[in-house]
């Protein structure tokens, strides 16, 4: 058997002293993700996280049976039920809050925004008008706004953003977007992105005027347009519902339809 080896250089030597005072600041990190079933994830190089954040929301959102597919071009990741997401990723960090990089004023409709903690999950839809919104006030006061700032300082470092979220201390805009993984996936945050949601379908020519509001209570279209619930709390199967009878209900029942005709 080789004996162990050793370090002669005494130059090596001190900085190996160097190293092991330092590896005791970062040892709290380590621990943290202790038996986390997400602790490989931080073991990977940055240039495949973000892939990986990819395979990860995409699986997550084909198991909860939306068609998932991938973007014909660079200005998106994926296509989700037809619309197209941005996909951002982040790995809680030390100080306790995600930060998701590299937004960009593409040709997106929405953001979706993963977060992974040791033993928990986040996630926002975030529609890209929000972003662009914030955005464009950060730059003009100089300063974060709801989290989001331009992610390089300069004239020319604003072609990029990043969003920075506390999941213990959610801004109260995002509220509507998302938040832990179960409430992420309910309407009217994840399957419901305000005025621009994942599930929006034209009105069908028998409904199109309908004059009552859209029965669905976080619906913020105007009136004559449908809502369109992907899931249905009393048992209904989840496909689509074209919806526009009283306010104030989840799914349509047999009466709401005729309503409409």
């Amino acid at each position: 058997m080789a004996a162990p080896r050793t370090i002669v250089d005494p130059e090596v030597a001190a900085l190996a002293t160097i190293s092991a005072t330092l590896q005791v600041d970062y040892a709290a990190d380590e621990l943290q993700w202790l038996g986390s079933p997400f602790a490989w994830i931080k073991t990977r190089p940055s240039r495949q996280v973000g892939t990986i954040g990819e395979r990860l929301i995409t699986g997550w959102l084909a198991a909860k049976d939306f068609d998932i597919a991938r973007s014909p071009d660079s200005d998106a990741d994926r296509l989700v039920n037809g619309h197209r997401a941005e996909v951002k990723f982040s790995t809680l960090w030390k100080s306790g809050i995600y930060k998701f990089q590299q937004l960009r004023d593409q040709n997106y409709e929405f953001a979706i925004c993963l977060g992974v903690s040791p033993f928990d999950a986040h996630c926002w839809a975030i529609p890209k008008t929000e972003l662009m919104s914030r955005w464009k006030r950060s730059i003009e006061l100089g300063r974060e706004v709801d989290g989001i700032q331009p992610q390089h300082g300069g004239s020319d470092g604003r072609d990029t953003a990043w969003l920075t979220i506390d999941p213990a201390a959610v801004g109260a805009w995002l509220g509507a977007f998302g938040g832990t993984l179960s409430v992420a996936a309910k309407p009217p945050r994840l399957l419901w992105v305000g005025n621009q949601g994942l599930q929006r379908e034209p009105a069908p020519a028998h409904v199109a005027a309908c004059n009552v509001k859209p029965s669905f209570a976080a619906h913020s279209a105007p009136a004559n347009t449908v809502a369109v619930v992907a899931t249905c709390a009393s048992g209904l199967p989840p496909s689509f519902f074209f919806h526009c009878g009283p306010a104030g209900g989840d799914c349509p029942d047999a009466a709401e339809p005729h309503s409409c005709s």
